[in-house]
């Protein structure tokens, strides 16, 4: 009998923990006036710089590439500057290879608006190795990706965004530290 009462107090206590509240949270997000994003990369196919705006949270995303802007790309290291032109889609664009060990500077002139960065473009990465697994979990099977490379001790505190494709178009971007 005292075996039948625990089972059955374990019976509620399971099923009250199973139950749940449920609460509606309300979030009112700050309205902000856009802001300018520049997404710029310089690689051994030339730069490439993308200018857009923020969108609220509560409207649908916009991606429409602005085209108002001077574009310059600067090798401070070889002393070299090129205007960097746009493409059918939007991009700043040019084709002249970056060059491992150099620094670049970007300046982006936009009406009433100035920004630059400037940064080194860092020796490669060798990876070592490259697998694709398909693992059998108790749910389902997960596709496993193992990439191993070498990690460059001069640049100590390297980060690596890791830029996945499914079927050809962009699926999931992380961040490796």
């Amino acid at each position: 009998m005292g075996k039948l009462r625990n089972t059955g107090l374990f019976v509620i206590v399971i099923g009250m923990a199973m139950s749940g509240c449920k609460k509606e949270l309300d979030i009112e997000y700050k309205d902000i006036a856009p802001i300018t994003v520049i997404e710029g990369e310089v690689n051994q196919n030339g730069a490439r710089v993308r200018i857009t705006m923020t969108t609220p949270m509560d409207e649908p995303m916009d991606t429409t590439a602005l085209t108002d802007a001077v574009v310059t790309l600067t090798d401070l290291t070889a002393g070299s500057s090129e205007i960097l032109d746009t493409d059918e889609y939007g991009n700043y664009r040019n084709s002249v290879a970056g060059i491992p060990g150099h620094r670049y500077q970007l300046n982006v002139e936009r009406p009433a608006e100035s920004y630059t960065s400037v940064c080194e473009y860092l020796n490669p990465t060798d990876m070592l190795g490259l697998e694709f697994n398909w693992i059998k979990m108790p749910y389902d099977y997960v596709a496993v990706l193992q990439v191993t490379f070498t990690d460059n001790s001069e640049n100590d505190g390297e980060c690596y965004w890791v830029r996945l494709y499914r079927n050809g178009k962009a699926y999931m971007w992380n961040l490796v530290t």
